[in-house]
């Protein structure tokens, strides 16, 4: 690319990072002493070694969009949201029509749909296959994208696209959720008969990305397209070279690539002979001073808002979140929050809890002594109470009826039957009924 900043400058609309703020902190790394050389592309890196450098991170990130698979995505009108944004950032003259429709659910979609009304588009819709709930996209970002107009279509997946006249038609399927897969989210599946067609004159498809990896770096690949490191120091299989940020772990945050790189720089100056140690101390960290009435000076005021921008026609891609006054700055300065105390002080040991769950480990602790047991669902709704001579045996026996028991409270009790009435008129005190588990007839001396 003709200049520095990767996703920051050719991912990360201008109106979410400046680029004067970008090309001061960019600025800063150059008086440092890094040479930055742009508008290279790297094929080899044997090259590099015979070029004269003893180590080399590789950090390219993940700059290529992924396909969604089905007929019709290669046509004209249907880009990639990654290549849409780098082309916006490129200054690339741009022709969208009036109806656009984003395919995606994450920061990249949110962007795409912005971006896109931000080019003249007056309907632009995001198609997300799963409900708000699983949207990995940051709420901000979401409630952002509505307010400036976008509308979002939930459970919906493109099926087909096909082109006629420089108009396209999107064939849809909305979709159910069903339980859980892999990803830790409910499952999308088609639901039947609810096929629907959508007329656009574009398409963005920003349903996750992947690397472009040069075919000098791909014996360092693994399965799945991204660099193997070892986690602990981040090198790779070859001698000298280093690999992190979302090349190695997958699409992730600019926060956690300076984290990362900052991790890559420790273990190649120990690969080089130095120490490791690359952070510099401007001053010594004092010791907190804890006053005579414990926390001294702690100052619990609010934060003091952000201004946002108005959200109109005119907004462009100016910067949509403002930042402080003078002013402000120094009443934010004075709500000091005492970090350094508050990283003192140990955390206060909590009692423990009084639930235990129902697993085999758990039930071999409970005695084989009279008492009462307090049976509880998931979410810790009480089920059942019952007294009994024997606490191992009954509960072993009201687990195995009562499906949704996951959790109890037992105690030992030789007066078990009054406890249990005692705990019973409590309950019905508080809740006007009997426990689901003493109403059903699980056995005849249950209550």
């Amino acid at each position: 690319m003709p200049k520095p900043g990767g996703m920051m400058r050719y991912g990360i609309p201008e109106y979410r990072l400046p680029r004067e703020v970008l090309d001061k902190e960019i600025e800063a790394i150059r008086e440092a002493g890094v040479n930055i050389l742009v508008d290279r592309r790297i094929e080899s890196l044997e090259k590099m070694f015979d070029d004269g450098f003893d180590a080399v991170f590789i950090a390219i990130g993940m700059q290529e969009g992924l396909k969604l698979g089905i007929k019709g995505e290669n046509l004209h009108e249907v880009v990639d949201g990654i290549s849409f944004l780098r082309d916006v950032n490129l200054g690339k003259n741009i022709e969208l029509g009036e109806k656009v429709a984003v395919i995606g659910g994450g920061n990249v979609a949110m962007d795409a749909s912005r971006t896109a009304l931000r080019f003249g588009a007056k309907e632009v819709s995001i198609l997300y296959r799963r409900s708000y709930e699983e949207m990995p996209a940051y709420n901000e970002e979401i409630e952002q994208a509505m307010a400036e107009g976008v509308n979002i279509e939930y459970l919906v997946i493109p099926v087909n696209v096909s082109e006629s006249n420089g108009k396209i038609t999107l064939e849809c399927q909305r979709m159910e959720l069903a339980e859980i897969d892999e990803s830790g989210r409910k499952r999308p599946v088609p639901a039947k008969g609810s096929e629907f067609s959508l007329e656009l004159d574009n398409m963005l498809v920003a349903i996750g990305q992947r690397a472009e990896i040069p075919n000098g770096l791909r014996s360092i690949t693994g399965k799945n397209g991204n660099l193997i490191v070892n986690t602990d120091t981040l090198a790779t299989s070859i001698n000298g070279v280093f690999a992190g940020g979302d090349i190695v772990s997958g699409a992730s945050t600019v926060i956690d690539a300076i984290a990362i790189g900052k991790k890559a720089a420790r273990s190649i100056d120990q690969f080089l002979g130095g120490d490791g140690v690359i952070e510099r101390k401007f001053v010594e960290r004092a010791k907190p001073e804890f006053g005579s009435n414990g926390i001294n000076g702690l100052n619990l005021s609010r934060q003091m808002p952000i201004k946002k921008a108005a959200i109109d026609d005119n907004c462009g891609f100016n910067a949509m979140s403002g930042c402080y006054t003078e002013k402000q700055a120094i009443e934010e300065a004075t709500r000091c929050l005492r970090c350094d105390l508050r990283f003192a002080l140990s955390i206060p040991s909590m009692p423990p809890e009084k639930w235990i769950e129902i697993n085999e480990k758990n039930m071999q602790t409970i005695p084989n002594t009279e008492g009462v047991l307090q049976l509880f669902d998931g979410d810790k709704n009480l089920l059942c109470i019952k007294g009994t001579m024997n606490l191992a045996m009954e509960l072993e026996d009201l687990s195995g009826r009562l499906e949704k028991a996951s959790y109890l409270i037992w105690e030992e009790e030789t007066m078990y039957s009054k406890r249990e009435s005692e705990l019973l008129q409590q309950y019905m005190q508080n809740h006007g009924g009997l426990p689901e588990g003493n109403t059903t007839e699980l056995d005849d001396d249950l209550y």
